[in-house]
């Protein structure tokens, strides 16, 4: 009877295992929404990362924040670090692809 309890455990340890090992080591995460505003009015926002205080629903998580800036001012390059409370965490957001008032990717 204990073998067999503890056969079903490697198992299902070993599967456990086998699903973990599987799963990529970076994930995605995407999201999009309409505005009625023309682009050239929004791009700016989302293009620089100091403006990005101006609207992130992060800001209103934890008013009390460190922030700092890294990089140029705005587009490619630019990066903004964090500190905040056990809700927010810790973390770098960097701009790695921008094209005016099309698309703004950050990692």
């Amino acid at each position: 009877m204990l073998t067999n309890l503890l056969i079903l455990l490697a198992v299902a340890f070993l599967i456990l295992l086998g699903v973990i090992l599987a799963q990529p080591s970076d994930f995605r995460y995407a999201r999009s929404i309409t505005i009625a505003a023309p682009p050239e009015q929004i791009f700016p926002y989302l293009n620089d990362v100091k403006k990005n205080q101006l609207w992130s629903p992060w800001v209103e998580i934890d008013p009390n924040a460190s922030y700092s800036f890294a990089g140029p001012e705005a587009g490619i390059g630019a990066s903004v670090h964090w500190l905040g409370n056990n809700q927010m965490g810790e973390g770098t957001a960097t701009i790695t692809d921008s094209v005016a008032n099309e698309r703004v990717v950050t990692r």
